[in-house]
């Protein structure tokens, strides 16, 4: 059986660390688990340390600075054995009993960058649970080469992918440079390995108001943008996506409306310069960038769109 790392990465998580470190607990012996706080201002080193006590055979790390996701995350890699890789957030749960299957049908394929699973969306622990599938209209799910296809609607669900050390360590894993990881080296493997898929559910992954995911449109995240233009700057060099393929517009038209919606004038910018580079610069696409730095309360009526939809639970 092939050796599995999980890196547990840690910020802020009191509320949740004692659900997501108790879903690891039960798990094989030879399973490799280290476990980080990123300088955390809340009650998480604590609890950390009593986990610290009862699974000596864990590794833990506490760092007095915080240094972010990407530069955690390799930190972690560097330190790790395994030849299959999980970057696990502490406010996540791994499901019983599936990390094992999940593990051997990813070596099951030789020539596998990363093996992406199901994951059931949840705010707490009384649920509901729903399918991270139920919330998209992908029917078919993709495996392979599938590159172009990563700009589609969102079918990979964040937490839930094992990736192979030979595939990140070729890529030079996650870039230390962004504000976010996951996008980026999904691009950048897909582009040398095939991508494979676990069609069972193994991650609980929770949706709440401050993590980053919801930092984006809750609290105007710019730097998260910023990073997707860097990866965008990047990608569209690459001469397999020349020229630039219909899904790829449609997410640089998306993130360009969200600019709108957030009124971040210097992003909607960079997002219609990108359109404009690839000669895709539509007249809808000049107004909405002008409009991003209008004196408008579009914002507002925005977040109450966001706020309306949680209440009803869409």
């Amino acid at each position: 059986m092939a050796s599995i790392s999980i890196l547990a990465l840690c910020y802020n998580h009191e509320a949740f660390l004692e659900k997501a470190l108790g879903s690891l607990a039960s798990l094989p012996d030879d399973v490799e688990v280290i476990v980080v706080d990123d300088a955390s201002k809340d009650k998480s080193p604590e609890i950390l340390r009593r986990w610290q006590t009862r699974f000596p055979n864990w590794k833990f790390v506490f760092h007095v600075e915080n240094i972010g996701n990407c530069r955690t995350f390799n930190e972690l890699l560097r330190m790790s054995k395994g030849d299959w890789i999980l970057d696990f957030a502490t406010d996540d749960i791994l499901l019983p009993n599936k990390l094992l299957d999940w593990v051997a049908v990813a070596e099951s394929k030789p020539d596998c960058g990363f093996c992406y699973a199901e994951g059931l969306v949840f705010r707490n622990e009384a649920g509901p649970f729903k399918p991270y599938s139920q919330l998209r209209t992908q029917q078919v799910y993709p495996e392979g080469r599938i590159l172009n296809r990563l700009f589609e609607s969102s079918f990979i669900c964040p937490p839930a992918v094992l990736f192979s050390r030979k595939a990140l360590e070729k890529v030079g894993a996650y870039n230390e440079s962004l504000a976010y990881e996951d996008f980026d080296v999904w691009l950048r493997i897909a582009r040398e390995f095939p991508v494979y898929r676990f069609h069972e559910a193994v991650i609980a992954y929770r949706k709440h108001p401050d993590s980053m995911s919801a930092s984006v449109s809750k609290k105007r995240n710019a730097r998260l943008l910023d990073s997707t233009v860097q990866i965008f700057s990047t990608v569209m060099l690459w001469p397999e996506l020349r020229p630039m393929p219909d899904p790829m517009l449609k997410f640089l038209r998306y993130h360009l409306r969200l600019c709108f919606y957030l009124q971040l004038p210097k992003q909607a910018q960079a997002f219609f310069q990108l359109l404009k580079d690839a000669g895709q610069n539509r007249g809808i696409d000049s107004v909405l960038c002008l409009m991003a730095g209008m004196p408008l309360p579009i914002y507002r009526l925005y977040s109450a769109q966001l706020w309306l939809r949680e209440k009803v639970g869409l």
